[in-house]
């Protein structure tokens, strides 16, 4: 039961919003071909030759059985609007004619064209009408079936009644009466309509078509973001294929099924970050707790995978499914291994420091420690023997698939095949000259079949294979030539590759004024596909870290020489600006929720505000500096990414960890104890943390502070990059103070718009203070934090009049009704929470239930009531350790809901140090005269600093103020 209420609590699903207008909608009616980008990635492109068009005349009186043949022929081709406008034809002219199996069948198959578009909610919307369901389109039933799994999720931490580990299906025949009756009116309607939906095609006789569209259904699922029923369709699909004995559709289905597995293991936010993972598998391996941990549940997800993949290949009588299972089974294993070579060097690297200890100590070994060691010796044992394992596996797999792939005629997939195997292979070592003899059979096969755009991405894939040789001048070559097949089509999802390959080609080659010219392509073509990163589906979004991020990134540092020019200046911090836009909108994967559009340049917004815009690159660090009525201009320094990630890491680690001073400083007040408290703790500041503030100071601050000292600004507004948002830019020291003393005011902001914001009134600060001090019987595993009692009712609401919202009374349902009723420029929120880099994983705890952010930005929303809420403070809620990224659930708040600014904590803040804080930034808001939120949240934390008792950054440095900061 503990261990549900832990994963109800990190698991918070968000919901996926409606298209809103006709069955779809028209604004977002078609999923965008930015998913294709992603998708065929590992699938390869499809495209058309020019058959002739059949003209409306014509096609109307064209038999469907014709109509269908033409569509078939449409798409062995890659034509597949063409089949898409064939099929959907033939299937109306087949309902004309009562004959049902011709209409399934023409459903189904454009189903797949569809699919091949990009247009993943039609091509299910297709399905279901293959299967007579008209009670709600695809959306709507992927929307509603993850309101009812949240619900379900819920009961079984409130029932009797064991839910867990039933399938969907299961669960809905084993829900009790008084069950049913505790789902919301809507969700309790619609278990029945899924009870329904489900028992009339279980009613369908089976046939082939039945178990080949059940199978695209649960496969479209997948993509959409609906592991869970994709899977229960999937399972479905394969007692009919049994039932039937079709091995082929049986075995398809396995590889189906195969591919749910691994989306939902992938999916698993304990697998985002690889390094992260492997330290985490080494921890609960050492303590004998992986088994109960959520990281083994998504490495159970992964062997399952595996295991299905094996299956269809050991069952299957074909050569080509063979393949593409074993393929599968390839590229997982290969991407499994990451996590154990990460794993592996993790250990070593924990050896290493254990022993460079031990040598620093000059002392003998302890027992402890020499536990220590042969534990570790004897882990790093067993995973270099994995490694070996794994390597003598992945050479006999190469060998089985090169010999079946060989003894298969020319055909789309047999091209695949052998493109994607050469992309597993070259994951694990350097490319090889069979490697390319491979992909060149690959070209000469797809010229044979006549379909160009497979031409195409046969040969720009040699010419990667070419690049990654070295063989600069072939690469060149074959990646031009695929680009000049590709822009024949409307297919910019295709063409930003060739276009950032050349362009990466070029740079190579040294020719900077054409790589610049190739990356620019790549860049305005992917910004034709930027709005669509939204409506990428979870499992898909951190493939745009690979697929897409690294275009914006290697254009910026072309464009930025040491020498560069203004232009090139303004153009580089502009993409950069887009890619930042691209991450709000693929963390929220939701494009059609309004967005404010009243926004204003920082520059126009603030005289004496300096824009600092510190950029990750793949070779250094380059910072573009924006002064009031000054040209911009750039300053790079030298420090690979890695140093700079694992500076700030560890930084953030030692500051982030409770001293307990105050406490211990309490029980020694008034003793000769008391001052050897505080010498210790300056002494552990200045040894354990200031040489690494003062490192990230040298790197950041120190190149641009001449001329911050020349300007005379008063605020710094940081557009952060990487590993920088993890840390408050107020603990940066220059050797002698922290940045925070040096009488400049800190914000930090997604990107140079913010939304328009007047000064907050003085003197006008309406207030909505609510908290959770006692334990919450939501989340009674996390710690009570006794202090928000005095922080809500002793120092906000006899400065501003709050009204106050404490512990039983802060409902869910009370903070939406209050929000509505009143006119609140200021919510302040002290309860736990935590902001990550997947939006499942953000949520603030009220006292009887989780607020995910869909739902705060819902409750914000104010805008169209006439309201405006200027300030959102979160004084309790943490950004997830270690992710980059997680400023983005707070930077999202602000464009999403309508807020101007957000006041919250990196780290799990110190409930002593909050309310004392707290009350000097209220009592400077609420002054007679006016100061800005960056200078009230400054004072607050030069008070904090000022005590001895709070001196440590750990007290007064979380607090980063996110938005405008007038």
């Amino acid at each position: 039961m503990a261990r549900k209420r832990f994963i109800l609590l990190r698991r918070i699903q968000s919901f996926l919003k409606s298209w809103k207008a006709s069955r779809l909608g028209k604004k977002c009616r078609a999923l965008p071909r930015f998913v294709l980008l992603i998708f065929l990635t590992s699938i390869g492109l499809i495209t058309a030759l020019n058959l002739p068009v059949i003209s409306a005349e014509k096609l109307a009186q064209t038999p469907p059985g014709q109509l269908s043949q033409q569509a078939q022929q449409f798409y062995a081709r890659g034509q597949y609007d063409r089949a898409e406008e064939l099929w959907e034809q033939a299937a109306f002219a087949y309902e004309e004619n009562s004959d049902i199996p011709g209409r399934t069948e023409s459903l189904i198959n454009l189903a797949a064209a569809r699919k091949f578009l990009g247009n993943y909610p039609q091509a299910c919307n297709a399905l279901l009408q293959a299967f007579d369901v008209n009670v709600f389109d695809c959306q709507t039933l992927i929307e509603k079936t993850q309101a009812l799994q949240k619900q379900l999720e819920e009961l079984e931490n409130t029932t009797s009644n064991n839910l867990d580990n039933l399938t969907l299906l299961n669960k809905l025949e084993a829900l009790a009466p008084e069950q049913i009756a505790a789902l919301d009116p809507e969700t309790q309607e619609f278990q029945g309509q899924l009870k329904t939906l489900i028992a009339t095609v279980q009613n369908i006789p089976d046939t082939l078509n039945k178990a080949t569209g059940l199978r695209r259904l649960g496969d479209l699922l997948r993509l959409l973001g609906n592991f869970e029923l994709s899977k229960e369709v999937l399972n479905r699909s394969l007692l009919v294929a049994q039932d039937l004995r079709s091995p082929e559709e049986i075995n398809a289905t396995l590889i189906g099924l195969g591919n749910t597995e691994r989306a939902l293991g992938n999916a698993s936010p304990e697998l985002q970050d690889i390094e992260q993972a492997a330290k985490t598998l080494n921890v609960l391996t050492a303590a004998g707790l992986l088994d109960e941990s959520d990281l083994k549940a998504a490495l159970d997800h992964l062997q399952q995978a595996l295991d299905l993949y094996q299956q269809a290949n050991n069952e299957s009588a074909s050569l080509t499914t063979q393949v593409q299972a074993q393929i599968n089974y390839l590229n997982l294993l290969i991407e499994r291994n990451k996590l154990y070579k990460a794993a592996l060097d993790d250990l070593q690297q924990t050896l290493e420091d254990l022993y460079q200890q031990a040598n620093n100590e000059s002392a003998p070994l302890t027992t402890e420690v020499q536990a220590e060691i042969n534990d570790l010796n004897l882990l790093i044992e067993r995973n270099q023997l994995y490694q070996d394992d794994l390597s003598q596996e992945i050479a006999s797999l190469e060998t089985q698939i090169q010999s079946k792939l060989r003894n298969l005629p020319p055909s789309r997939q047999v091209i695949y095949a052998k493109i994607n195997l050469v992309q597993s292979l070259t994951e694990v070592r350097p490319p090889t000259a069979r490697d390319a003899q491979l992909l060149a059979t690959a070209v000469t096969q797809a010229k044979q079949l006549n379909n160009p755009l497979t031409e195409a991405y046969a040969i720009g894939s040699l010419g990667h294979l070419y690049e990654e040789r070295g063989q600069l001048e072939d690469a060149q070559r074959l990646t031009e030539t695929a680009l000049s097949i590709t822009p024949t089509y409307p297919r910019p999802e295709i063409a930003y590759r060739w276009q950032w390959q050349l362009g990466r080609i070029l740079e190579k080659e040294g020719k900077n004024l054409e790589a610049k010219s190739a990356y620019n392509q790549a860049f305005n073509t992917l910004e034709t596909l930027r709005t669509d990163l939204s409506k990428v589906n979870s499992n898909v979004q951190f493939a745009f870290r690979d697929t897409v991020e690294p275009v914006y990134r290697g254009y910026v540092s072309l464009l930025l020489p040491e020498d560069a020019n203004l232009e090139d200046i303004r153009t580089a911090r502009d993409v950069i600006e887009s890619l930042k836009r691209a991450e709000i909108d693929n963390f929220f994967n939701d494009p059609c929720l309004e967005v404010s559009e009243e926004f204003v340049e920082i520059g126009q917004l603030d005289p004496k505000g300096a824009v600092i815009y510190p950029i990750v690159l793949e070779d250094r660090l380059e910072i573009i500096l924006e002064l009031p009525g000054q040209a911009l201009r750039h300053y790079p320094v030298i420090v690979k990414p890695d140093e700079l990630e694992n500076t700030i890491q560890t930084l953030r680690v030692r500051v982030g960890n409770d001293p307990q001073f105050p406490a211990r400083l309490r029980q020694a007040r008034g003793s000769t104890e008391q001052q050897r408290l505080i010498t210790n703790l300056q002494t552990n500041v200045k040894e354990s943390i200031l040489p690494l503030a003062q490192k990230v100071y040298q790197w950041l601050i120190a190149p641009i502070e001449p001329d911050l000292n020349q300007s005379g600004v008063e605020n710094l507004i940081f557009v952060l990059d990487g590993a920088l948002r993890n840390i408050p830019m107020a603990v940066l020291h220059n050797g002698n103070q922290y940045l925070i003393q040096q009488d400049y005011n800190i914000a930090v902001t997604s990107g140079l718009k913010l939304l328009r914001s007047p000064t907050l009134k003085r003197g006008r600060l309406k207030v909505l203070a609510a908290g959770i001090s006692k334990t919450s019987q939501v989340a009674p595993e996390l710690p009570p934090l006794e202090q928000v009692k005095v922080e809500l009712e002793e120092k906000i609401k006899p400065l501003v009049g709050a009204e106050v919202l404490l512990d039983e009374a802060f409902t869910k349902q009370a903070f939406q009704t209050q929000l509505e009723s009143a006119d609140f420029n200021i919510i302040h929120l002290a309860t736990h929470g935590q902001f990550s880099s997947n939006p499942e994983d953000t949520f603030i705890l009220t006292w009887n239930e989780l607020v995910d952010i869909n739902e705060l930005n819902s409750f914000l929303g104010l805008e169209e009531q006439g309201q405006s809420l200027d300030l959102l403070v979160l004084s309790a809620c943490e950004t997830a350790e270690g992710d980059n990224r997680a400023i983005l659930g707070l930077a999202g708040i602000a464009v999403r809901g309508g807020t101007r600014s957000t006041l919250a904590t990196l780290w799990n803040v110190s409930d002593e140090a909050s309310p004392p804080l707290m009350g000097v930034f209220y009592q400077n808001l609420a002054g007679e005269t006016p100061v800005s939120k960056a200078k009230a949240l400054r004072e607050g934390q030069l008070a904090l600093l000022a005590d001895p008792q709070y001196q440590h950054p750990h007290y007064w440095a979380p607090f980063v103020l996110v938005g405008d900061w007038l």
